[in-house]
């Protein structure tokens, strides 16, 4: 065929911790400290809507452990319990910068 295909090559691609505001991010991590939880700083790359975000408004992410693990797939589930910690992070955390 000699139909013709235009691409263009993006010279860079922004992810992670980066992109998050460190005021989010450190807030995040004071406040699972206040509240004894455990957590891991990470960075993700896949192209989660808190990307979008965080180039209008200050942005961080919170991750939940999965059942075995398994994440972005069709057998991803999380059980209630699990959920719980990273619910009251967010809830606390948001609480927490509005009586800033």
């Amino acid at each position: 065929s000699s139909d013709l295909v235009e691409i263009e090559v993006a010279e860079g691609w922004s992810w992670g911790s980066e992109l998050f505001s460190p005021e989010c991010i450190e807030l995040l991590r004071n406040t699972a400290k206040e509240l004894g939880l455990p957590y891991r700083e990470m960075r993700s790359q896949a192209g989660h809507d808190a990307y979008a975000v965080a180039t209008m408004a200050p942005t961080a992410m919170i991750f939940t452990p999965c059942f075995e693990g398994i994440s972005h797939n069709v057998n991803e589930n999380i059980e209630l319990v699990r959920s719980v910690p990273g619910a009251n992070l967010l809830l606390n955390a948001a609480v927490a910068r509005a009586n800033r």
